[in-house]
């Protein structure tokens, strides 16, 4: 994933943050200051029919968004406003992509990008020297460091776990 794709996913978070919990302050200063209008029936939040599992509190004929929860202390959302309800598909939603991304990304870019380097051991003077390249490139395709081998011509070692690593300027494995 580039920058840029980072970006437009980061854009559409803060924007989906933005459209569902700005207006909240609005609608607090609406119902403090409407003094004369008749408070609007609701039933009791204690009624057992609106708590499910006695944790989730759905009531649609509740107009707020937020409830003082039934145990303990803090809040908790009314899942019979619309409003909830949008935030919870929301998230299952983001979540759902998250999951599917980074597998499509491998599936579709074919590769992973290696942190490991490319080490040639080469002899001076009865000494063995280890001289690092650049970064490499491993597709998923070849599996096993022979193969690698095979296909390179040289032999690769990377910070793979179970497979040891070279130890820089010695030339043995640590």
């Amino acid at each position: 994933m580039n920058a840029l794709q980072l970006l437009v996913i980061c854009a559409i978070l803060i924007a989906v943050v933005l459209v569902l919990f700005l207006p909240f302050p609005r609608w607090q200063r609406k119902v403090d200051t409407r003094v004369d209008r008749p408070p609007i029936p609701v039933a009791s939040r204690d009624d057992d029919q609106y708590w499910y599992a006695g944790f989730f509190y759905s009531n649609p004929n509740d107009p707020e968004l937020f409830v003082p929860r039934r145990f303990g202390f803090g809040w908790t959302l009314n899942f019979g406003h619309p409003r909830a309800r949008l935030f919870v598909i929301t998230l299952l939603v983001m979540l759902f992509v998250l999951m599917l991304v980074p597998p499509l990304a491998v599936a579709l870019f074919g590769g992973i990008v290696s942190d490991a380097t490319r080490l040639d051991v080469s002899h001076r003077n009865g000494i063995e020297e280890l001289q690092e390249e650049s970064p490499l490139i491993l597709p998923l395709s070849t599996g096993s460091p022979a193969e690698q081998a095979g296909a390179t011509g040289r032999a690769e070692r990377s910070c793979v776990p179970g497979r040891g690593l070279w130890s820089k300027g010695r030339g043995r494995q640590s």
